[in-house]
């Protein structure tokens, strides 16, 4: 019995109010529509890749923030992004920067690490 097979029974027999779903988007979709066909309140964590383009006319200080936010929650975050897409015309700067940057991150995560060992 295939993984969609057996959660059609789930939803369709389980007496819950609400039908969560981690995976990929195609499955996700069909278990959402079964969920609300029953009834069920679908929450759905579908598969996502988000990107961030920046282009040469970009605000670099914003882009540079936003790329970072890729740090947060080890990327385990759907709404922050798992690549970037630099134009080449600030390819360079944007790296440099962006390097710094994650240095500077990390000797502040070394800090935070050292005060809570110090607890």
């Amino acid at each position: 019995m295939g993984g969609l097979t057996v959660a059609r029974e789930l939803i369709r027999q389980l007496p819950a109010e609400d039908i969560i779903y981690f995976g990929d988007s195609e499955t996700g979709l069909e278990i959402g529509r079964r969920a609300f066909e029953t009834g069920k309140k679908p929450i759905l964590e579908l598969s996502g890749n988000d990107m961030l383009f920046v282009w040469k006319d970009c605000n670099l200080e914003g882009s540079l923030e936003s790329s970072l936010d890729a740090f947060l929650g080890s990327t385990q975050i759907c709404m922050v992004p798992k690549k970037i897409i630099i134009h080449e015309d600030i390819y360079d700067e944007f790296i440099e920067i962006f390097q710094e940057v994650g240095k500077e991150l990390r000797e502040k995560i070394k800090e935070i690490a050292k005060e809570k060992k110090a607890i």
